[in-house]
């Protein structure tokens, strides 16, 4: 016996329509998550390298307070040209309108005074500034050193922290 023809020629049209929809769909969801993860990536890269260049800053600014530091450097309360003059170890002179990291406002430029060269990978080179902090009674000093940088695009910012001792 002979089966019928099928009446239904469109029934094939509209199911390779579907898997091809099924398919695009699929793409598109591969395709943005691609897109997120190298966004996530680039930021992750960024964040390092304002990192390392606050690391840097700060490297920079103990050997500034190494070679430069003596009993007759001047800090001021005013913060200017980066050097602060603490009166307590709650003071925050860098977090204050004493100081713009923005515009180098009362900051010491990475390398400015250290010689170092400029840092590769910063539009913007990291800055950073040294309190003396309060007399302790004995012979030494205890400077504080802050250190920023930011990222390429200015979004990411780093801040980090060292006290040293001379």
């Amino acid at each position: 016996m002979n089966s019928p023809p099928c009446r239904s020629p469109g029934l094939v049209l509209i199911t390779a329509l579907a898997l091809l929809l099924i398919l695009m769909l699929l793409g598109i969801s591969g395709t943005r998550t691609m897109v997120l993860q190298t966004r996530m990536a680039t930021n992750l890269h960024q964040m390092h390298q304002a990192l390392q260049a606050a690391e840097a800053a700060l490297r920079d600014g103990e050997q500034h307070i190494a070679q430069f530091m003596d009993a007759d450097t001047v800090f001021s309360a005013t913060c200017k040209l980066g050097l602060c003059a603490g009166t307590s170890l709650g003071d925050t002179p860098w977090n204050s309108a004493l100081v713009d990291w923005q515009t180098g406002k009362n900051t010491i430029m990475y390398g400015s005074q250290t010689g170092q060269p400029a840092f590769p990978v910063a539009t913007s080179q990291p800055r950073y500034i040294i309190e003396r902090l309060p007399d302790s009674g004995d012979a030494a000093q205890w400077y504080r050193v802050t250190a920023v940088s930011y990222n390429a695009q200015g979004a990411i910012q780093h801040i980090l922290q060292s006290t040293y001792l001379r």
